[in-house]
């Protein structure tokens, strides 16, 4: 009896070892299965976001928008961008992700797409936005869901840095610098340039108040974003609650923050040009286990 036992233990583990082999082998071909490459090319004359995925593993027929890359890619892809300049006022964003495999959202080599979250009704001069209010003090109608708060990035289109007032008395003082303020209650922008004499709506002006791209719940396996330049926005990159993201070989040029940082881990920010930022380069809260440096 002690011997037949023995030998019915033996089949158990032999079964035991077989499940636990499928069970491997299918989460294996689950992972090689779901890993694809994208493209994205808003100068392509073909693409088109109505593409399937299948259609746009191929360089020829990508689709156009950020946007709609942002949307697809799965745990192991590689999503590339091609040259051009991409613009979404209300920013661009990935989140609630758990990713069990590497996942790489990157330039493609030689290209340097530019992205931004200005918005386009300011962008170009001349315009008809801008009615005057006092002399230098110019004020604009905006209702957006985008303008959440009164902290707004504006560069002239010299690259010029506007401070961002959190009330308009501020800017009813013409000792003070010249900036911008959103009434969010009204819906209204008020503007005051150091030159009196000066007409915003002769002057482009690039106006955010959005994070360009926006990592928000992603962790598992690593995320790198790679290659690009984010210009201008509010702030150039915001990371929150996300886990292993890797943010590196970027330009990011422009706004009140280069990148922030909060209730995040395992965050790597390395060899990036960060410049021309109003109020800070970058800025972390509660980051554990991150590595933030420049180029």
């Amino acid at each position: 009896m002690e011997r037949k036992a023995k030998r019915r233990c033996v089949k158990m583990n032999k079964q035991a070892i077989l499940i636990v082999l499928t069970a491997l082998m299918a989460v294996l071909c689950i992972n090689l299965v779901g890993a694809a490459t994208y493209y994205v090319d808003i100068n392509n004359a073909k693409c088109d976001d109505a593409y399937t995925k299948i259609q746009t593993q191929n360089a020829g027929t990508p689709w156009c928008t950020f946007t709609k890359g942002l949307s697809n890619i799965q745990s192991g892809d590689t999503l590339y961008i091609k040259d051009g300049i991409y613009t979404n006022t209300n920013g661009y964003v990935f989140e609630d992700k758990t990713l069990s495999a590497k996942t790489k959202i990157m330039a493609y080599s030689g290209s340097h797409p530019v992205f931004t979250s200005r918005i386009p009704e300011f962008d170009k001069a001349p315009n008809n936005k801008w009615t005057k209010v006092s002399a230098g003090l110019w004020s604009a109608i905006y209702s957006s869901s985008e303008m959440a708060d009164s902290w707004v990035a504006a560069y002239t289109g010299t690259g010029v840095s506007l401070f961002s007032y959190t009330s308009p008395d501020g800017l009813k003082n013409t000792l003070n610098p010249e900036g911008i303020f959103f009434d969010d209650a009204n819906n209204k922008l008020y503007l005051r340039l150091k030159n009196l004499n000066a007409n915003p709506n002769n002057i482009a002006l690039s106006i955010s108040n959005t994070p360009i791209l926006y990592i928000n719940r992603v962790s598992g396996a690593e995320l790198e974003l790679s290659g690009f330049a984010l210009l201008f926005g509010k702030r150039g990159v915001l990371i929150t609650d996300s886990a292993n993201i890797t943010l590196t070989n970027n330009i990011v040029q422009g706004g009140q923050i280069g990148v922030a940082v909060k209730t995040s881990n395992n965050i790597n920010i390395r060899n990036n040009d960060i410049s021309m930022i109003r109020s800070s380069e970058w800025c972390w809260e509660d980051a554990k286990s991150s590595v933030m440096e420049t180029s």
